[in-house]
C-alpha cells in the first residue's frame, strides 16, 4: 500500500503521501485486476501467512478493505492457522475497520508508534500523531479482540536520545502489547544528506553519543515482562524484539505460521505492489518496479530480479544466523538442503574453527564470539566460501511447490551499486573508513534517482572485507584495495540480493 496521510522523513520505504480517494481507487483498482491476473499461478497452493503493509494500509475505508480482501480471497487460500496481519497508523484506527479485519481471519495488528515526544515526532513530519491518539488505538484493538498487539518504535529520531526513547519506551512496556520491535532509523540518501552531510558515519556516531546506555537500561524495564529475543544486542543491530513473557507462558498462540519477507530459512514469498519483493526458494528473486500510479498492462514487465541456486539459499542460511548470533544446527541444515555445513562450507568451518570464533556443539555449532563485528566477519567467511556453487535444491527440502508466473518473469537485477576506494575527502558519505581510505557505495543508474540506500547486510559484509583489505595500507593503494573488494563482492553479492560493480569498472565501461 503505497500511501500514506503524511510522508515521514525518515522513511526509507516507497511511499507517497495523498489525502485523495481517487488516487487510493485506481491504485486499488490495478491491485484488484494483478489478483485475477497472477491468480492462475498459485491454484492448489496455499499460503501459510498474509501481510498488507506500506505505506499505510489503514488510510483505506471499512468499505474498502472488505472488498479488496473479498476478492483476494475469492482467488488465493490463506492457511487457517497463519498470520494475518494489517499494519496501521494509530490515526487510521477504527472500529468498523477492525471488524472488517476480523471477519476475514485476521489476527495480528503492527502499528507503528515511532516515538510519543510530541516534540521528535513534528521534528520529523509526523505531528499528527499524539499521545491520546495511540491511547484510542490500542484501546479499540483490545475492544474489537482476536489480535496480537505489535507496537514499533524508532531508535535514532531527530531530537531524541536516551531519556526520550526510553520514556517512550517504559510507556510502551505499560500498556502491555504482545509484542514490541525497536528498529534502528535507516536514514535515506535525502535525510542523511541535510542532517547528517551524507556521512553514515556520521550518524552512526550520533547513535552512539545519543543512546550509549540504552542497552543496559532496557533490560532492567523488560525484566519479569518482557523477553528480549536478541541474544547479543547492539546499537548497530537493525532491529531489537521484545515478546511479552505472559503471551510465552503456556497462552495459546494467536497463529502457528508467521510471515517474514527474507528469513534464514528457505522460503518463498509472493508480493504485489510497487517495491514488493518475493522469491522462490533456490530458483529467483525478484521486486516490483512499477510505480504507485501505474495502469496495469499485462504486456508491461514490472518485475526485476535475479537467479537463486541452493547455495546462494545455503549462504542466506549461514549469514543471517551468524548476524544474529544463532547456533547453526547440523540437523536442520541437513533437513533443508540435502547435503552437511562442513560439506557446503568447508573453508568457513574449517577456519573459524581454527581461529577459535566457532565451536562444535551438540550436533552443530556456536559462535565464541560476542562482538558484532567479528560476527559479520564470520558471516563474511560463510559468504565468501564458493563451494557448493550450482548444487540444486533437493526435492525434500521443504520447499513450496511453484509455478512459473505468466509472461512476467523476473530479467536483469535491481539495485545495482557502484563501489568506489579512494583516499579520504571531506565531505563524502562514506560506509567504511580508515585512517586514509574511504569506501562508497552509490546506486548505479535510473534508480539512482530515488537516493535509495544500500542494504544494511550488504553495507556490513562490503565493510568487513574492505576493512580486512584496507588494513595498514595508504591512500596510494586506493586502486588495488578496490580491486580486491569488487572481487570478493562479485563472488557472494548476488547472493545476499544486491549487484556491485567497482568504480574502475564503470570508468572503462564508459571510456569504451
Amino acid at each position: 500500500m503505497p500511501f500514506c496521510l503524511r510522508r515521514c522523513s525518515f522513511c526509507c520505504f516507497y511511499s507517497r503521501a495523498t489525502s485523495r480517494a481517487a488516487s487510493l481507487a485506481d491504485f486499488l483498482s490495478t491491485l484488484r485486476q494483478e489478483f485475477s491476473f497472477f491468480a492462475p499461478a498459485f491454484a492448489g497452493d496455499e499460503f501459510q501467512a498474509l501481510y498488507i503493509g506500506g505505506g499505510t494500509p489503514s488510510l483505506l475505508t471499512a468499505e474498502q478493505i472488505k472488498r479488496l480482501l473479498s476478492e483476494f480471497f475469492e482467488r488465493y487460500q490463506v492457511n487457517g492457522e497463519g498470520s494475518r496481519t494489517f499494519e496501521c497508523d494509530p490515526i487510521g484506527v477504527t472500529r468498523e475497520k477492525l471488524a472488517a479485519l476480523r471477519s476475514f481471519g485476521f489476527n495480528r495488528i503492527g502499528m507503528g508508534v515511532q516515538s510519543l515526544s510530541d516534540k521528535v515526532l513534528a521534528l520529523e513530519n509526523r505531528g499528527h500523531q499524539s499521545l491520546p491518539v495511540v491511547e484510542r488505538a490500542m484501546r479499540l484493538v483490545r475492544e474489537v479482540g482476536g489480535f496480537e498487539l505489535n507496537l514499533d518504535l524508532l531508535l535514532g529520531l531527530r531530537g531524541d536520545d536516551e531519556e526520550t526513547f526510553l520514556k517512550s519506551f517504559e510507556s510502551v512496556m505499560l500498556w502491555e502489547p504482545d509484542a514490541v520491535a525497536v528498529y534502528l532509523v535507516w536514514p535515506p540518501g535525502p535525510y542523511l544528506k541535510e542532517f547528517y552531510s551524507g556521512d553514515l558515519r556520521s550518524f552512526r556516531e550520533s547513535i552512539a553519543a545519543r543512546y550509549g546506555g540504552v542497552i543496559g537500561r532496557i533490560r532492567s524495564l523488560i525484566k519479569g515482562r518482557y523477553r528480549w529475543t536478541d541474544r547479543r544486542p547492539a546499537l548497530t543491530d537493525d532491529a531489537w524484539y521484545f515478546a511479552r513473557l505472559r503471551r510465552l507462558a503456556g497462552h495459546k498462540p494467536f497463529y502457528k505460521h508467521t510471515y517474514y519477507d527474507f528469513t534464514a530459512e528457505p522460503s518463498s514469498v509472493f508480493g504485489l505492489g510497487p517495491t514488493a519483493r518475493s522469491r522462490v526458494a533456490g530458483v529467483s528473486a525478484y521486486e516490483n518496479v512499477s510505480a504507485h500510479n501505474a495502469a496495469f498492462d499485462p504486456a508491461r514487465a514490472i518485475y526485476r530480479g535475479r537467479r537463486l541456486s541452493a547455495h546462494d539459499e545455503m549462504v542466506k542460511y549461514a549469514v543471517l544466523n551468524v548476524c544474529a548470533g544463532n547456533d547453526i544446527s547440523s540437523s536442520e541444515f541437513q533437513r533443508f538442503f540435502g547435503v552437511s555445513v562442513e560439506r557446503a562450507f568447508p573453508g568457513a568451518v574449517g577456519e573459524l574453527l581454527r581461529d577459535g570464533f566457532m565451536a562444535s556443539k551438540d550436533g552443530g555449532y556456536r559462535f565464541v564470539t560476542r562482538s558484532g563485528e567479528e560476527l559479520t566477519r564470520c558471516a563474511a567467511r560463510f559468504a565468501a566460501d564458493a563451494q557448493g556453487g550450482g548444487r540444486r535444491m533437493p526435492e525434500n527440502a521443504g520447499l513450496p511447490n511453484t509455478a512459473e508466473m505468466p509472461k512476467n518473469k523476473p530479467d536483469a537485477p535491481r539495485g545495482c551499486w557502484r563501489l568506489r576506494v579512494e583516499p579520504l575527502r571531506a565531505g563524502v558519505g562514506y560506509v567504511s573508513r580508515t585512517a586514509a581510505l574511504g569506501l562508497a557505495l552509490e546506486e548505479q543508474g535510473a534508480a539512482a534517482t530515488t537516493s535509495k540506500s544500500p542494504d544494511p547486510l550488504l553495507v556490513r559484509i562490503a565493510s568487513r572485507i574492505f576493512l580486512r583489505a584496507a588494513e595498514g595500507r595508504g591512500g596510494s593503494s586506493a586502486h588495488e584495495v578496490e580491486s580486491f573488494v569488487s572481487a570478493k563482492l562479485a563472488e557472494i553479492s548476488l547472493k545476499i540480493g544486491a549487484s556491485v560493480i567497482s568504480e574502475k569498472t564503470v570508468r572503462r565501461g564508459e571510456a569504451a
